[in-house]
């Protein structure tokens, strides 16, 4: 379930799932000052926690694959005495710490609705030997599901706490039972932080991919023109980006239909709904690609 902490008045409010929230002018994107992006290495602490990892993981099946993955709440042990940004959302009891944290430790409907497309996906190779990013990726669910079928995938997500404490464990949980390989599979991946407009500056010469997924990213206005940036400077020209997303999200004033009109005025993608929900939140999968005409 997606909110942020506002305080509203319940009859006023708009229900979104089990909670209510109102629309409140998102804050600028110049007003915030941004992480830098930087690539993250996968560390010895990380093979250090693999028991933990393994012990407190969840499981679950998405057409023939099971995978593990790390809740937020299961990482609390690890998180203990440290100062990371989410230990301080978690103390505030906010999904969104604008320019701080983005939500990036939970898993959100969207993830599940693509994951789920993805499994029915009858062309089960469509992933095998390609170069995917898991953009926003959070506990990287998306990339992982990638992964195991035989993609090489990059992990980018706005915070750096994320990546190391949840989404690392992730991909090492999924890759293989020993380190040692784990380690001869760590060439398929890779792990950046930052503003998208800074990961896209600093990765500027790296191969394009093949494929782009992204869930939940489309809550803010002010960011459309960075995650179009992005789409044009890292998609192939015959890629696809794959994007799961409320129609609506309450509390920043972003969503599906909003997004479409930005494409449609950008002039550089096509787009269609090729999925769609049937929860009263609803939440629709679009495929992007690029227009016949754009060089």
């Amino acid at each position: 379930m997606f909110k942020f902490n506002f305080n509203v008045d319940s009859e006023e409010a708009e229900v979104l799932d089990d909670k209510k929230c109102v629309d409140q002018e998102p804050e600028s994107a110049e007003s915030v000052e941004c992480y830098d992006s930087e690539m993250i290495i996968v560390e010895e602490k990380h093979f250090e926690n693999l028991d933990i990892y393994r012990a407190t993981c969840t499981t679950a099946e998405y057409g023939d694959l099971e995978m593990s993955y790390l809740l937020a709440g299961c990482v609390g042990e690890i998180l203990k005495d440290k100062g990371t940004d989410i230990k301080q959302a978690e103390e505030k009891h906010s999904d969104l710490i604008p320019g701080v944290y983005e939500g990036g430790a939970k898993i959100w409907e969207c993830t599940e609705d693509l994951l789920q497309y993805m499994a029915r996906n009858p062309e089960s190779n469509i992933f095998q030997e390609k170069r995917i990013l898991d953009m926003g990726c959070g506990a990287g669910l998306l990339g992982v599901y990638t992964l195991l079928k035989g993609g090489t995938v990059e992990f980018q997500d706005y915070n750096k706490d994320v990546l190391e404490t949840i989404t690392i464990p992730n991909v090492l949980l999924n890759l293989a039972d020993s380190k040692e390989e784990i380690q001869s599979n760590l060439g398929r991946v890779s792990f950046y932080s930052g503003d998208w407009s800074k990961y896209a500056e600093l990765t500027k010469d790296d191969e394009k991919f093949d494929i782009i997924l992204t869930s939940e990213t489309i809550y803010n206005p002010n960011n459309y023109k960075k995650l179009a940036d992005v789409f044009k400077r890292k998609l192939k020209k015959d890629g696809q980006i794959l994007l799961a997303a409320k129609i609506y999200y309450f509390g920043v004033g972003g969503g599906l239909r909003t997004f479409e009109e930005y494409l449609a005025n950008d002039k550089t993608f096509d787009s269609k709904s090729v999925s769609q929900s049937a929860s009263d939140v609803h939440r629709e999968i679009l495929e992007i690609r690029f227009k016949e005409n754009v060089q």
